[in-house]
């Protein structure tokens, strides 16, 4: 889904995180992001000694603490990031734009023990200009599968469920579940509506196992 397949470029990132514990109970956190692509050389040579446009996040968050075992959380983000030149267009008359996101979050903790630890979040995205793979086809020179774009202005909301603990010294565990919506049915083809994960975890000294 590339039109310049070769490419040698670098990347750079500068950030900032800050807590403030407003009380005993309730803290607050902030935090920015910014990513730049530098493109040394490409195929196409006039892409050579290029800057993208800088990938921005900037965030927001809050924790309240019931008690030692519940705590309430909550987020906001928003994301700005470039539409790349490089990706193949379902329609070549169509100029992309910048792709931008605003994140709400917000979630409930519950830490019963060392062994058992509860996550539920709830989550709504409101998404401008979300690229998506609307077509794929077999190149015949290259051999290769060419992937096209098309953009969308979606939302995505849904919950995230999770669980996990300490078993032992050396043994830890993980699981969750998601349930994603999302507005546009043609984009929600390409994203599976129900996920599960099952991690479970070996630490012996330096080294560290895990099985998904």
């Amino acid at each position: 889904g590339y039109k310049y397949r070769d490419k040698k470029e670098e990347g750079f990132g500068y950030y900032f995180t800050d807590e403030y514990k407003v009380t005993q109970r309730l803290t607050l956190d902030a935090g920015a992001r910014i990513d730049r692509r530098h493109t040394i050389k490409q195929t196409d040579s006039r892409f050579n000694d290029t800057w993208a446009e800088s990938n921005t996040t900037i965030a927001l968050g809050a924790a309240y603490r019931f008690n030692p075992v519940y705590k309430l959380t909550s987020r906001f983000s928003y994301s700005k990031q470039p539409a790349y030149d490089w990706l193949l267009k379902l329609d070549n008359t169509k100029q992309f734009e910048p792709d931008s996101r605003r994140k709400y979050e917000i979630g409930i903790n519950a830490n019963y023990s060392k062994a058992v630890n509860l996550d539920c979040t709830l989550f709504y995205y409101d998404i401008s200009n979300y690229k998506y793979v609307a077509k794929s086809q077999s190149n015949k020179i290259t051999g290769e599968t060419d992937y096209y774009y098309d953009s969308a202005n979606i939302a995505q909301k849904g919950l995230e469920i999770g669980v996990r603990g300490q078993l032992s010294e050396n043994f830890s565990y993980s699981a969750s579940y998601a349930y994603l919506h999302i507005s546009d049915k043609l984009v929600s083809k390409t994203l599976p509506s129900n996920s599960a994960t099952v991690m479970l975890n070996y630490k012996n000294r330096d080294y560290l196992y895990n099985i998904t």
